[in-house]
């Protein structure tokens, strides 16, 4: 089963699968048709403070898009729109939209998660409480989808202490004259440290204290404390700490930048993922990678994993496994055992039914060993119960699932 999930691998089925609160989690969200993408959408004041604008930047990968052999490569078409509504979503303010084209020369290209399509636009607006649609689809899938969040543009110039979107970045960004240039990090996945940006609107005498921290999202715990001073004629001041990883574990967190000793709730924060290879906190978490092994590693192997005693003898047998599958042993990273977590995650955060993770179910399972289908297609019978039809082509394979029960179980009826 390891060799059979190797070849499955290298002939090109690949999906990343990120654990990130950054990207859009959409309607829809355990259809495996949908791109996922990821956004940011920053708020920063005008240099004279009379604007105040946000940037929306996405990013699009290549792994998420059909792409289609043609005679010199291959070839991908999606559209990408963002629309901006009023509060009450009466009235279009604000639209972009973008009709992408994409070529690649090989097959490997086309399912490389850090080969990106990236786009940004300005959408410059009166302060005040906005709605911002986000909609994708893709040529050869042709089913949009969209993704709703609420957006407030702040006016910089009449908060006495304002603070502007908490921007994550790989490297400091270049100052030139009174604007700044950086490339932006919007998947805000991170396995290094990096700075994060933000400004410091002053528009009162007075000169606070900010504090910067990073907070563990699960416990609230914080991990990381500066306090970064305002003070003289300016009134425009930016700052961008360094985040320093190594001492965090892999999960999610809070970058968070506060007024210290205001009495209204002056904050901004973004959530960052630390993604490192399979890294263990505790038992619980080796536990868990240990039984999504069950597709692929030998059952007396899968046991004695189970069967060991102690938390270091868990990490040893699971890395001795790995170490025998990896298919680049002389790299430090070991690509197979990315990608099979990236599917087990996949699976959890896209087929997950009745409290059950979503490598356990039967689409789960599929979609680990084979990775996304070429073409997804339902029909329903005559009580309008749903049939799942996944299709791959380069291995002439179909699976059918039903959802016998309308509670989005579906069980696999027919292989072939």
């Amino acid at each position: 089963m390891v060799k059979h999930f190797q070849k499955l691998l290298w002939t090109g089925l690949f999906i990343f699968i990120l654990l990130s609160t950054a990207h859009a989690d959409f309607t829809h969200s355990k259809n495996p048709e949908l791109v996922d993408y990821y956004y940011q959408i920053t708020n920063f004041p005008s240099a004279d403070l009379t604007q105040s604008k946000c940037v929306a930047y996405i990013s699009v990968p290549y792994d998420e898009l059909v792409f289609v052999r043609g005679d010199s490569g291959f070839h991908a078409n999606y559209s990408f729109a963002i629309y901006l509504f009023d509060k009450k979503k009466k009235n279009v303010l604000f639209k972009k939209e973008w009709t992408r084209e994409l070529f690649t020369k090989s097959f490997e290209e086309t399912n490389r998660r850090s080969n990106l399509d990236c786009f940004q636009t300005v959408i410059k607006q009166t302060p005040g409480k906005y709605r911002l649609m986000l909609m994708v689809e893709d040529k050869y899938v042709k089913k949009p989808f969209y993704k709703e969040i609420p957006l407030e543009i702040k006016d910089f110039k009449k908060i006495p202490i304002a603070i502007t979107s908490v921007f994550l970045i790989d490297s400091l960004p270049n100052f030139e004259g009174d604007d700044f240039l950086f490339k932006p990090n919007v998947s805000n996945i991170f396995a290094k440290s990096f700075y994060a940006f933000f400004e410091v609107v002053k528009n009162t005498a007075k000169n606070p204290e900010i504090l910067f921290r990073i907070r563990d999202a699960e416990s609230k715990t914080i991990l990381q404390r500066d306090t970064l001073r305002v003070s003289g004629g300016k009134q425009t001041f930016q700052f961008a700490p360094l985040v320093q990883v190594d001492s965090l574990h892999s999960g999610h967190y809070w970058a968070e930048v506060l007024v210290r000793g205001s009495r209204k709730k002056l904050r901004e924060r973004t959530k960052f993922q630390v993604w490192k290879a399979m890294e263990f906190k505790n038992v619980k978490d080796i536990d868990r990678a240990i039984d999504a092994l069950v597709y692929i590693a030998p059952s007396g192997v899968l046991d004695q994993m189970k069967r060991a005693k102690s938390f270091s003898d868990k990490k040893k047998l699971f890395a001795r496994f790995w170490k025998g599958v990896d298919p680049t042993p002389e790299t430090e990273i070991n690509e197979l055992q990315l990608e099979y977590y990236r599917r087990v995650a996949y699976a959890n955060r896209h087929f997950e039914v009745l409290g059950q993770d979503g490598w356990r179910s039967d689409r789960g399972k599929i979609y680990i060993l084979y990775g996304p289908p070429d073409s997804v297609e339902h029909q329903m019978d005559a009580q309008l119960r749903d049939y799942e039809i996944w299709r791959y082509k380069n291995l002439k394979r179909k699976f059918v699932f039903f959802d016998s029960l309308g509670n989005g179980n579906y069980r696999l009826i027919e292989k072939r």
